[in-house]
């Protein structure tokens, strides 16, 4: 007898955003994977997205309303996460959308690919800005200097379970980076759907507007959660920083850079990590060798 498809979760927080959660839950409603639930979480609105989340309550059994007083994107998406019996899990924002295929192809490699623990695809732009999101292969190196992966990818909850969710200290935004960092820790690989099935809005105000002021602050924040995987790969950090340039000349232009300074000077620093030990996990990477 051949093995039923796996539930798969869908989670929507939503903050004062009821007049995109139709067309974002038009979309999640109309996926071809079966068996799916769809899990609305309203994160202490003022608008009227109460009465839109119980009417598709009412409108399709496969969809679930949870109301709490607003505690922030993370705490939101882990509300949902916490109540969802699917084997893998979508976030997905109350302002986007995705394609009709975008659940069966990505449960298709998580299921085929035991290890795979982040399956994503590619990002079209809607509203008012259009086009592709160009995000860069993914690597290890690259994914510890910027994230690549938009928050709009699947993984498995007993991932979510073991990594401990989404983290609330990311108060400024980037808690998707710092998530998928966790599961990348769990040693889970990431897989790219070469397709264009999830659509990213733009237009209208977001929480890029804070993160563009606070790069620094964020980034010494993911360092503090996540120090044993930025210093177990602090080689290739090194590398990536300085791929235009090698020896003592380089990494002299590099202590000038705003990546320096979030990467050394604000992420290692418990006031400890000091230059000296930075030209010496240098050297030891060979970075100023012979220089």
């Amino acid at each position: 007898m051949k093995n039923e498809p796996p539930l798969i979760s869908v989670i929507t927080p939503c903050y004062n955003y009821a007049h995109f959660l139709p067309e974002t839950a038009e979309s999640v409603l109309r996926q071809k994977h079966a068996p799916l639930e769809y899990i609305i979480v309203n994160d202490g609105s003022s608008d009227t997205t109460e009465e839109v989340a119980k009417n598709y309550c009412k409108l399709d059994g496969r969809v679930t309303y949870i109301k709490q007083e607003n505690q922030g994107l993370p705490a939101a998406r882990n509300t949902g996460i916490s109540m969802a019996k699917g084997k893998y899990i979508l976030p997905l924002d109350a302002d986007d959308t995705i394609s009709p295929n975008y659940a069966t192809k990505a449960v298709e490699v998580l299921e085929n690919s035991p290890n795979t623990g982040i399956v994503y695809c590619v990002t079209r732009f809607f509203g008012s800005m259009t086009g592709i999101f160009n995000l860069p292969t993914y690597s290890l190196s690259e994914m510890l200097i910027n994230n690549l992966i938009p928050h709009a990818g699947f993984f498995r909850k007993e991932d979510w379970v073991a990594s401990g969710g989404y983290n609330t200290n990311m108060k400024l935004g980037w808690e998707d980076y710092d998530f998928w960092l966790s599961i990348i820790e769990l040693g889970r690989e990431v897989y790219k759907i070469p397709e264009e099935l999830y659509y990213y809005r733009q237009g209208h105000a977001s929480m890029r507007d804070v993160t563009n002021k606070h790069q620094a602050q964020l980034h010494a924040q993911l360092v503090h959660n996540h120090p044993a995987l930025y210093l177990n790969n602090i080689s290739c950090v090194f590398e990536r920083l300085l791929e235009n340039g090698t020896g003592r000349q380089a990494f002299e232009e590099i202590e000038k850079t705003l990546a320096y300074r979030c990467f050394f000077k604000h992420f290692f620093q418990f006031e400890k990590f000091t230059k000296s030990f930075i030209r010496t996990a240098a050297e030891k990477t060979g970075i100023m060798r012979n220089a």
